[in-house]
């Protein structure tokens, strides 16, 4: 694909456990591209309790930094680097490091609740949103937040119970009706990846 005088930025949304960040990988690296998670503009929690943090629901609106994300994303869309929030998954709190994202072709923006706010869905060139079928995203989650988070397996699934399956149905679930473009996760990843890379117009190079 040709360079182009700004990068083209994708909104990828969908349930816990329904592939976002391999995909988001995937065409990155297809498309020399660069992935910004929503989850890193969670709110810091450092001023609760553990037991606070503990309980707060990560689910809704509410939960993430719409003012920094929104700003990040507008520097992102005219080609600007940005320094993104390192949020630490263990404590729920902000750490005082930075990462730096370098816009190239392609930003990929991937979360639960990408499409949510009117401010950030209107920079996207393309939405996308992935489904899953609920009993498979619950075991990814639980493989993910077991390898990568420390977390006990049963936490894990009372946690999807309570939060995470009702908080989709009440707020990710809505959005889908931005997506420009809806796919299933049980599709080969790289399959998914040149339904994308086409609808952008970019060759299978």
């Amino acid at each position: 694909m040709a360079s182009r005088s700004r990068p083209l930025l994708v909104g990828l949304a969908g349930s816990s456990g329904s592939g976002k960040t391999t995909l988001a990988r995937s065409l990155a690296e297809a498309s020399r591209g660069v992935v910004l998670p929503q989850d890193a503009y969670y709110r810091d929690l450092s001023g609760l309790t553990s037991d606070e943090r503990q309980r707060w629901n990560f689910d809704t609106p509410t939960a993430f930094d719409w003012e920094r994300f929104a700003v990040d994303l507008a520097k992102l869309a005219t080609g600007t680097s940005v320094h993104s929030p390192v949020y630490d998954y263990a404590s729920h709190t902000r750490t005082e490091r930075t990462r730096l994202v370098v816009p190239g072709d392609l930003v990929v923006v991937e979360g639960l609740l990408v499409l949510h706010d009117e401010r950030t869905r209107a920079l996207f060139d393309l939405t996308v949103f992935l489904d899953v079928a609920p009993d498979i995203a619950l075991e990814r989650r639980v493989a993910r937040d077991e390898a990568e988070r420390g977390r006990d397996a049963a936490e894990v699934r009372s946690r999807f119970a309570r939060d995470v399956q009702p908080m989709y149905e009440r707020w990710v679930a809505p959005t889908r009706r931005w997506a420009m473009l809806h796919l299933s996760s049980a599709r080969p990843v790289m399959e998914l990846v040149a339904c994308v890379r086409r609808r952008l117009g970019q060759s299978s190079e």
